[in-house]
């Protein structure tokens, strides 16, 4: 039985979010990082803008609303996962941002994507 590998691309756009001293990180439920802790944020919809899928990214996975962040990093990488009986050699590039003013009352430290 022969192996399948699929190429894919992803770009994820993520934001270092400080309160206090402390670092939001979520736990991921899916894909190659399955289990992991990792930044908030994700891909893009067709149309918006970086800023607006910052936003929208970070009110689904958190409930909180990103008024302005700054540009702090970009990367780069391949990882391989394997997904049922297809190993998926993924390029993935981050566009990594860091939130310098956010409304977090309605902070929610359950929510489950």
């Amino acid at each position: 039985m022969q192996i399948k590998k699929t190429k894919k691309f992803h770009l994820g756009i993520y934001a270092v979010i400080e309160k206090e001293e402390r670092f939001l990180l979520v736990k991921k439920s899916r894909g190659p990082y399955q289990g992991m802790w990792d930044l908030p944020g994700g891909r893009p919809n067709h149309g918006e803008t970086l800023f607006q899928t910052l936003q929208r990214e970070i009110r689904e996975e958190t409930g909180i609303d990103l008024i302005d962040a700054v540009s702090l990093a970009n990367q780069a990488f391949v990882v391989e996962y394997t997904d049922g009986a297809e190993v998926i050699s993924l390029h993935h590039t981050c566009l990594i941002y860091k939130a310098i003013q956010f409304d977090s009352s309605q902070f929610q430290d359950n929510i489950r994507s």
